[in-house]
């Protein structure tokens, strides 16, 4: 819930204040500190820095589920009296720091797995910490459900939470849910299957690679299957009238899914007929793409972000100071590549597995998009399509900035073509899990999924390149699995990114303005209010898709 994601960084900013301002910890919950320590959690000036280390330096420690759970039983309790006022921030604190510490080392040791499969310590602590996700939540939702319920219950959401408390966890309205064993066995039972596809996809990876996907849908089908099922009971345990919705909650979107109908009717009508003219006239296999070592793709993307605004310089030199990325070739890394947050250490972690060819700076440039997010904004950005449509754009705004006219022209092509099958790809998808989560259970089998997939493969022209085993296709995608409905961000955020590059053609480096007052503005708006707040058009409108249509056809010749 989007709580969670706020309130470690509110947390860390009370702290800082508390050193800062000089204020003892009892005086930080009246409103001469407490209106500071609620604005830094949007602001992030007064979060510090200042206890990182060279990742490799990084202790992993296994967390301590029990004790994470009796601090919040002890916290309970004090909550039955208000004279506990003090008492409870404290213990809020630390229970906080704990929290904190969890998810840390949650992330550190799927970093570290990711790096090596084989390495069977990581593996195990990995899964560990995946699997306590559930208990960790539950814990943490019957706490702020007790404050919600307390006699500080008031006190605690103007000075403690900044309005969050009563936002997600209000008991009056009849919107909210009740935490129960029912609900955190299901949510444990969610960790274990995305464990075990994600077991499966690291072990099946090169299979997939060849393009071989029927021989592994039965075994990986089946978690699928399961999950719709938990999933759905989760969404009618949380009080959603439906798991898309909750869903969309968690991704913190400020449109519903019926909202982007017309969008996804115009990438039918006016993007999927360029995808597949370029699929029949043979345009999208790797024909245009040269071998590249991983460290000229990364030094290819540094010396081309470098020097493009000081606050990029700053988020570049922090992660390279303190070797906040892995970008090596190892047929053991997972074949995945993304940025997470290390909490504890308030800092962004870069994480790719390179191709061998020159596709590997985009993907470089679009996991740095995100580390610059992550590093400016200190993670604090609660919306998925606005930290996409900052990786988009960096992609973008390096294929502006290329200085070898070559490669910028091959990978400008490379990329339009890559924008053709996002669109199309992604929408498949988003579709395809739309018709899976509203199926009945008597309905929900593999079978009906395959069928499903072939229908809306064959619409979208993907059995263009994936012939006869493109029904089975989608076992292969694993957001479908373990970031259920994150596709569409990928369209959404594209469409908003893609207008900074036509930005930044039409007059040098006013997209690049733009990205820069984004950045600024992004943490006090939504996606679609930010991109309002900032001047640009409804990346959601047709007339938008059209305009995106329009420059990929001019770009590629269809």
């Amino acid at each position: 819930m989007q709580i969670k994601k706020r309130l470690i960084a509110l947390l860390l900013s009370i702290s800082m204040l508390v050193s800062l301002c000089g204020c003892g910890i009892y005086d930080v919950l009246f409103p001469d500190c407490a209106e500071l320590a609620a604005e830094s959690v949007f602001n992030s000036d007064v979060i510090s820095r200042e206890n990182i280390v060279p990742f490799d330096d990084i202790k992993y420690v296994r967390p301590d589920i029990a004790a994470l759970e009796a601090k919040s039983e002890e916290i309970e309790l004090l909550l039955e009296s208000f004279l506990n006022a003090k008492e409870v921030v404290l213990g809020l604190n630390e229970y906080f720091v704990m929290y904190s510490n969890f998810y840390t080392m949650m992330t550190l040791a799927s970093i570290r797995h990711c790096i090596d499969t084989d390495d069977g310590f990581y593996l195990e602590e990995n899964s560990f910490c995946n699997e306590a996700v559930a208990d960790v939540d539950y814990s943490t939702d019957c706490l702020l459900l007790a404050c919600s319920n307390s006699f500080l219950s008031d006190y605690l959401d103007e000075f403690y939470f900044n309005g969050l408390l009563s936002e997600q966890y209000s008991v009056t309205d009849g919107s909210g849910y009740t935490p129960s064993d029912e609900l955190a066995g299901l949510e444990r039972r969610e960790a274990e299957l995305e464990n075990d596809y994600s077991v499966l996809y690291s072990k099946y990876s090169s299979d997939f690679d060849k393009g071989s996907y029927k021989k592994h849908n039965k075994e990986m089908g089946k978690i699928y299957v399961e999950l719709i099922k938990v999933r759905n009971e989760i969404a009618k345990l949380r009080n959603e009238a439906s798991y898309c919705l909750l869903a969309y909650n968690n991704n913190g979107r400020d449109y519903s899914a019926d909202e982007l109908s017309s969008y996804t009717e115009a990438i039918k009508k006016d993007i999927i007929p360029l995808y597949k003219e370029a699929a029949s006239r043979g345009l999208l296999d790797s024909s245009l793409l040269a071998k590249q070592t991983a460290d000229k793709a990364f030094a290819l993307m540094t010396g081309t972000v470098r020097g493009l605004d000081t606050r990029i310089d700053e988020a570049l030199d922090y992660m390279l100071e303190y070797k906040l990325y892995n970008v090596e070739s190892s047929d053991r890394k997972y074949d995945q590549s993304y940025v997470v947050y290390l909490d504890d250490y308030n800092s962004p972690f870069l994480y790719c597995n390179p191709t061998g060819y020159n596709d590997t700076v985009l993907s470089i440039a679009h996991e740095f998009g995100h580390y610059v997010d992550g590093y400016l904004n200190f993670g604090t950005n609660p919306s998925l399509d606005t930290s996409e449509m900052f990786s988009q754009g960096m992609e973008y705004l390096l294929l502006c900035n290329l200085n070898d006219s070559d490669s910028a022209d091959t990978l400008t092509r490379y990329k339009m073509l890559d924008v053709l099958m996002l669109y199309a790809f992604q929408a498949a998808f988003n579709e395809f899990e739309q018709r899976a989560y509203a199926l009945d259970d008597d309905e929900l089998s593999l079978d009906k999924l395959n069928s499903i997939f072939s229908e809306i493969a064959k619409e979208f022209g993907l059995d263009e390149q994936y012939g006869d085993e493109v029904y089975t296709y989608w076992i292969a995608i694993p957001h479908l699995f373990t970031s259920p409905f994150y596709v569409i961000s990928y369209c959404v955020s594209d469409s908003a990114a893609f207008e900074l590059y036509n930005m930044e053609h039409e007059k040098k480096d006013s997209g690049l303005a733009m990205y820069m007052k984004l950045l600024d503005e992004s943490t006090h708006y939504d996606f679609l209010e930010l991109v309002d707040a900032c001047g640009m058009r409804s990346p959601i409108s047709a007339d938008t898709v059209k305009e995106i249509a329009d420059t990929l056809s001019s770009k590629l010749g269809l």
